[in-house]
């Protein structure tokens, strides 16, 4: 497999910008449409269980606010890093209405990251040998056990 082929094939998930979601409040099923339409993939059994846990600020009957729909897709990004029980901590931190102003902030700082991940990617798939996989996979490695450490010092912080 070539260098453009790999970087193809590595699922890229662009988040929904805040501006695509509507200001009015949703009911599941169009929450489920409109997030798994960028396929970042979540189901109602995955919403429900976020209400339940409380990571979510609760719900007003069965539908969500924009404010809460930001919430879900935040809780789906940081799960493959940290517990739900971690996220409810950091999340149930911050003031319901500040959750659009963090979301777009983290939105504008990947959209000015991406030229600077291109370039890592790129010399990262110098694949020409051997030795070079191997060295791409430790620093590959050594990058993921630098940002989830960073994550939980972040996290702890008070």
């Amino acid at each position: 497999m070539d260098k453009n082929m790999l970087k193809e094939s590595v699922k890229k998930v662009e988040l929904i910008h805040s501006e695509d979601i509507p200001d009015l409040d949703l009911y599941m099923d169009q929450i489920l449409t409109l997030i798994n339409k960028n396929e970042q993939l979540i189901t109602k059994t995955m919403i429900n269980n976020y209400s339940k846990a409380k990571v979510i600020t609760p719900v007003k009957g069965k539908k969500y606010s924009k404010e809460q729909v930001l919430q879900i897709i935040m809780i789906n990004e940081l799960k493959n890093n940290l517990s739900i029980k971690a996220i409810k901590e950091v999340i149930n931190k911050i003031a319901i209405e500040d959750t659009e102003k963090i979301y777009n902030e983290v939105i504008e700082m990947n959209e000015e990251d991406q030229e600077n991940e291109e370039r890592l990617i790129n010399s990262l798939l110098e694949l020409d040998s051997e030795e070079k996989k191997l060295t791409s996979l430790l620093r590959l490695n050594h990058l993921a056990n630098l940002v989830k450490s960073y994550m939980e010092m972040i996290r702890e912080l008070d």
